[in-house]
């Protein structure tokens, strides 16, 4: 199996069709995604200065979207199972190509009316009698797909153009009259490797959800999910209540517990604070980048929850020199145990980081556990036994989001 990297904006765009084929054919790859400020210091290194480009095995690459793309279907049997269903899928896919290109006007206009009106204009003018054509051809064909008895890429390249963000805010009933497409849209999207991708892709521009995160305005069980979110960027409403508010919002929530996460009109609502945080992580790239990650972040965060638990009697001590006592006990019967197991779980990964090679919400949730007001008042050296630990936490500290929300933060006693 040849090695894979694929370059591109860490958005759809031109590099979503290879993904797409790349993750349906089940083949590991290197998915590089980099922002707009990066790319002066990588566009010297590419073929023609343009992305997306797929290097193989470290020494050979090759541009061109639909080249690429191609590529990787005839290599992973999703191109057609001959020269006719090669050539017949190509064309479906360059009226894909064609349809991109009428897209791009409604796509950049800034104003929600102008944008509506701009899309209804090419849905009627372009989509609409594309549509019904197709309709016919998948009906001929018989088979439910675009060209012969299975899947190919050019099923895929429907998919893809169908559910970008904009299709998906704007064209809903876009497949009024075309049935069978839909149909086969709704079978691609089911595919288990495309859907399990789906659902773990990073959330980028153009396809952002609105949050609401309500909590008390304290740090406490909430605060994890904020720091995922300011980690990720992702703009939301921090809605803190303070204790004399809360006996009227409490029949509202959902199990009448608060943090809860308000997704987009309210229609959506997500309770309990690990579900919350690992929503999050999952939807904003800070999860881990497969299963086995996704499951040691899991394994980490349960840690962490633990750890809470254990400075409960810490919290409901009042006065200052036991509460001291307390900490100190709980401290050495359970902190610097664990401790010592992380240091020694951060040495094996040899990352900086818990799990893979990128920070996740298992090193967040670290983070918000060393700095708790509590810990920061009582726990000063607690981590002075274990410098990757200690320095972790820093890490985590000095992502300039996060960084940025700390100095602006309300303070808070707990």
């Amino acid at each position: 199996m040849p090695g894979y990297k694929l370059y591109y904006f860490n958005v759809r765009g031109r590099g979503e069709l290879s993904r797409l084929i790349l993750h349906c054919a089940g083949v590991p790859f290197e998915d590089f995604r980099f922002e707009g400020k990066d790319w002066p210091a990588i566009k010297p290194n590419m073929p023609f200065g343009q992305v997306p480009v797929l290097e193989i095995d470290g020494n050979k690459m090759l541009a061109q979207s639909h080249t690429v793309a191609r590529y990787l279907a005839r290599q992973h049997g999703l191109a057609g199972q001959n020269d006719w269903e090669q050539s017949q899928a190509d064309m479906y896919v360059d009226c894909i190509y064609d349809m991109h290109g009428t897209m791009r006007t409604p796509t950049w206009e800034t104003d929600p009316v102008k944008q509506k009106e701009l899309f209804d204009k090419v849905n009627e003018e372009t989509i609409q009698p594309h549509l019904e054509k197709v309709e016919q051809h998948i009906i001929k064909n018989g088979s439910g797909h675009l060209v012969g008895q299975g899947l190919t890429w050019a099923d895929i390249a429907y998919y893809a153009f169908f559910t970008t963000p904009i299709m998906t805010r704007l064209g809903g009933e876009v497949f009024t009259k075309a049935p069978h497409l839909k149909k086969l849209i709704e079978l691609v999207g089911s595919n288990p490797n495309i859907k399990k991708y789906v659902e773990t892709r990073p959330v980028t521009s153009g396809e952002m959800t609105n949050y609401k995160l309500i909590y008390f305005n304290v740090r406490g069980r909430a605060e994890l999910s904020r720091l995922i979110l300011h980690c990720a960027e992702v703009p939301f409403e921090d809605y803190r209540i303070e204790h004399s508010e809360w006996l009227s919002l409490k029949q509202d929530m959902p199990f009448r517990q608060i943090p809860v996460l308000v997704v987009d009109d309210g229609s959506e609502i997500l309770a309990q604070s690990n579900t919350i945080a690992r929503y999050l992580a999952k939807r904003h790239g800070l999860a881990g980048k497969d299963d086995w990650e996704r499951s040691q972040a899991d394994m980490f965060i349960d840690c962490v929850y633990d750890l809470h638990a254990g400075m409960r009697p810490v919290a409901r001590e009042k006065d200052p020199e036991k509460q001291q006592e307390v900490f100190d006990k709980v401290n050495e019967e359970t902190i610097q145990p664990h401790a010592k197991k992380i240091e020694q779980f951060l040495v094996q990964n040899g990352t900086g980081f818990l799990v893979g090679n990128a920070v996740t919400w298992a090193d967040i949730a670290y983070y918000a556990y060393f700095t708790t007001p509590m810990m920061e008042r009582l726990g000063g050296r607690v981590l002075e036994d274990h410098p990757h630990l200690k320095k972790l936490v820093e890490h985590v500290g000095n992502i300039p989001s996060i960084k940025k929300y700390i100095e602006k933060r309300p303070t808070t006693l707990r």
